[in-house]
């Protein structure tokens, strides 16, 4: 049995302007809900915001652990090579930039719209990428 072929041509579809009667083709495009494309576009968002989401639930219910269960200053356990130590830090990573929340609280909220912006003009992003932004962007 043989299928109908589509049109060589786009279909004629009216514009959404309520009073136009003019009609311009419609092309399909990868937007389109019924794309596979679309669809695996949809399906990798959802993997990239579930590890940022499940990096940034785990890394706060571990900084809480730490904070409810180890004195500030010690360690567990207090002798060897891998120990936690409960330690604050009011800056960025090492030290740097005390106190300066405000500063910082921008600084990252511009590195993440970069990342967005890094993610959004990839062509076809792989699984990695998916997996590195969404540990970053959850807080890893």
């Amino acid at each position: 049995m043989a299928f109908p072929q589509p049109p060589a041509i786009p279909e004629e579809v009216p514009r959404e302007n309520p009073g136009s009667t003019v009609t311009e083709p419609v092309e399909p495009d990868d937007a389109t809900a019924e794309s596979p494309r679309a669809v695996r576009r949809w399906a990798n968002d959802l993997y990239l915001v579930a590890i940022m989401v499940a990096v940034f639930i785990v890394d706060q219910v571990s900084k809480q652990l730490v904070r409810d269960n180890i004195a500030e200053g010690s360690s567990v356990p207090s002798e060897g090579f891998f120990r936690f130590t409960h330690v604050s830090n009011s800056g960025s990573a090492f030290g740097f930039f005390p106190s300066q929340t405000a500063t910082l609280a921008v600084a990252s909220l511009v590195g993440i719209v970069i990342l967005i912006i890094f993610y959004r003009r990839q062509a076809t992003p792989s699984r990695w990428l998916h997996a590195s932004l969404g540990l970053q962007l959850g807080g890893a």
